[in-house]
């Protein structure tokens, strides 16, 4: 039986920045795990692509802690590896006549996170996004917010590790686990570890549960998905255009995102689906998940826990063309709904719901032992966050890890 020092569980962005900082400090018996044939199928792969600037997180949060840093080492990697990095900004705006108020919220909040941002009134706006319009007569702005590719760098991270000599096992899914004998079983082969990482995303609570860990939560999975603006309407964002938040919702609202290769996309919605790749239809739905998804959902609704029941409202409303139309109309008076074309773009957001509390958790949550490292929960801004993250994760493993200096002493000696 194969046995690596460390083996990481999940091959998207988060776990290979668990690996890249394993590696930069000192470590060498490394494995990496990935279910899919490749390590973009999912959600590294389908997000958005947009590096955020710790605008929206409350100041003592872990997201509000890693996220400016998280960018600054994706900026520099990106730059490493001669990966396309735009800087091209953000701008943020009101929805109605009486959101100055909060708009003055965020603007605290971002400056608190460290956040390079400023208000502008509405001559500024039409300076910095000729198109946009604000219902108040002002608008924050975030420069430094960018976009990349983001199949690019998963691949680009990837390829680096593999030259480190980190070992990547594709199609390798975890089947069961064994902390006392310190074994997994896979559908490959069993292997031995010292020290297992859960970075397995959407199937984090799963395989944490294989372990006894996290029996208080769940994942619930929230399919984003985009509709596209027409090249051919006249128009184009200079830069991304987004709606002042609600700061007590996980998700931000339809927004106009520039890619980095043309096309500029309208969204994402937020809508609950009855399986973890379920993208479409009834693909990817499996009977057990159906059952606990539609159970936590209920529970939820009759709280009304995270103010679910207009988010259920308003995402059913947006699967509708014309719906998009009126919510970006708020942004940019000109668009129109024959200006919005459907996309193929959709992606997945593994959003952790906590049972005990009936409620969806905020954010990012770890937790770990001497023996295992289950990060739980690490959603948006979590692709921005991954190499700030991997190494937060990294660092206060080994800081707390009983086995600290017997990992340091068998670092040095590989």
């Amino acid at each position: 039986m194969k046995t690596f020092d460390h083996v990481i569980v999940g091959g998207g962005i988060l776990g290979l920045s668990v690996a890249k900082a394993l590696v930069e400090r000192g470590f060498r018996n490394i494995a990496i795990l990935e279910k899919e044939s490749n390590h973009t199928a999912h959600t590294s792969g389908r997000n958005s692509g947009v590096v955020h600037q710790g605008i929206y997180y409350p100041p003592q949060s872990l997201k509000a802690k890693l996220c400016i840093e998280g960018a600054r080492r994706l900026r520099e990697f990106c730059e490493e590896d001669s990966l396309r990095y735009e800087q091209i900004g953000k701008v943020i705006l009101p929805l109605t006549e009486n959101d100055n108020p909060q708009l003055d919220k965020l603007l605290e909040r971002a400056k608190q996170n460290g956040a390079v941002v400023e208000m502008l009134d509405q001559k500024q706006l039409r300076e910095v996004e000729p198109i946009a319009h604000s219902l108040t007569g002002r608008a924050l702005f975030s420069p430094r917010t960018s976009v990349v590719r983001p199949k690019q760098v998963v691949e680009s991270l990837a390829a680096n590790l593999i030259r480190d000599g980190v070992q990547v096992l594709i199609g390798s899914e975890v089947i069961g686990v064994n902390l006392a004998q310190q074994k997994l079983r896979t559908t490959r082969e069993d292997l031995g570890f010292g020290h297992v990482w859960n970075t397995a995303g959407l199937f984090a609570d799963r395989l944490a549960h294989m372990m006894g860990v996290g029996l208080d939560y769940s994942i619930l999975p929230f399919l984003g998905a985009y509709w596209e603006l027409d090249p051919r309407c006249g128009f184009k964002p200079q830069r991304l255009i987004y709606p002042l938040p609600d700061l007590h919702m996980p998700f931000l609202g339809v927004h106009f995102t520039n890619s980095v290769d043309g096309p500029v996309y309208l969204g994402p919605n937020a809508a609950p689906r009855f399986g973890r790749e379920n993208y479409s239809g009834l693909q990817g739905v499996k009977w057990a998940d159906l059952a606990s998804i539609t159970l936590h959902l209920s529970s939820m609704m009759l709280k009304n826990s995270n103010g679910i029941r207009g988010l259920a409202v308003s995402e059913i409303k947006r699967m509708a063309r014309g719906q998009i139309a009126f919510e970006a109309q708020k942004m940019v008076p000109q668009i129109r709904k024959e200006h919005i074309l459907k996309s193929k773009k959709a992606g997945m957001r593994a959003q952790l719901y906590d049972r005990k509390r009936n409620e969806l958790v905020m954010d990012f949550l770890v937790q770990s032992s001497s023996v295992a490292t289950n990060v739980l929960n690490a959603v948006s801004p979590g692709f921005t966050c991954s190499l700030s993250f991997g190494a937060h994760v990294v660092d206060q493993t080994l800081n707390g890890a009983k086995e600290v200096s017997e990992w340091n002493s068998k670092a040095k000696s590989s």
